[in-house]
C-alpha cells in the first residue's frame, strides 16, 4: 500500500497548498471503456509507470550483524497530471498551481506524508519531467484519449524494505568452511 500512500500524499499536499479550492484533485485510473473520460473539472493524478532508481540499481548486499541482506528498493513513480475540462484557461490556471506547489516544496517530508509512509520513507522528491513529442503521443494513444495540456512528474521514493530478507553467512564463515573430502 506504499505506492497508493504516495499518490494520496501528493493529493493531500496539493489540497493543503490551495485550501480555498474545494476537492479539485482526484487520483484516477485510465478510463476503462472507449469514449469514457476522466472526471470533469478535476485535476487528475494518474500513476502511469514505476521504475527502480537507476543510480542505486547495482547497490550490493548490506552487511548486518547476522550476515548480509538486500538493501531497500528505491523507486521512481511516474505521474501524469492534467486538468480535465473544456475550459482551457481554467486548465492552465490549475496546472500553474501544481507547478507552483511542487516548485516551492520539491521535497515532501514526514509532516507532509501519509501516516503509513512515515515509518518507512524519509521523504518524497518531486521532479518535473520533460516529455518528448514521441513519449506524449505514446502515452495519450495508450490511454485512448485526446492529447491535452499536462504535467509529468517523477516522484523519488526511498526506501521500501525488501519483501523477503535474504541473509547469507559472513564471508569469514565461508572462508573457514572446509568441504567434505
Amino acid at each position: 500500500m506504499l505506492i497508493d500512500a504516495v499518490s494520496k500524499t501528493l493529493k493531500r499536499y496539493l489540497l493543503a497548498a490551495y485550501p480555498e479550492t474545494t476537492e479539485w484533485v482526484e487520483i484516477a485510473s485510465p478510463p476503462a471503456e472507449t469514449g469514457e473520460s476522466w472526471p470533469t473539472s478535476k485535476l487528475v493524478l494518474f500513476l502511469y509507470a514505476i521504475d527502480e532508481e537507476s543510480h542505486l540499481r547495482n547497490v550490493g548486499l548490506r552487511r548486518t550483524a547476522d550476515g548480509f541482506e538486500q538493501p531497500p528498493l528505491h523507486l521512481v513513480l511516474h505521474y501524469l497530471v492534467t486538468f480535465s475540462s473544456a475550459n482551457h484557461e481554467e486548465a492552465q490556471k490549475r496546472l500553474e498551481r501544481v507547478l507552483a506547489a511542487f516548485h516551492a516544496r520539491p521535497r515532501l517530508t514526514a509532516a507532509d506524508l501519509e501516516p503509513e509512509l512515515v515509518p518507512v520513507v524519509d521523504s518524497l522528491t518531486v521532479r518535473l519531467r520533460t516529455m518528448t513529442t514521441e513519449e506524449l503521443n505514446r502515452i495519450w494513444t495508450a490511454l485512448n484519449q485526446s492529447m491535452r495540456l499536462s504535467l509529468f512528474y517523477e516522484v523519488g521514493v526511498a526506501p521500501i524494505p525488501p519483501l523477503e530478507v535474504r541473509r547469507t553467512a559472513p564471508v569469514r564463515e565461508l572462508l573457514d568452511y572446509e568441504a567434505p573430502v
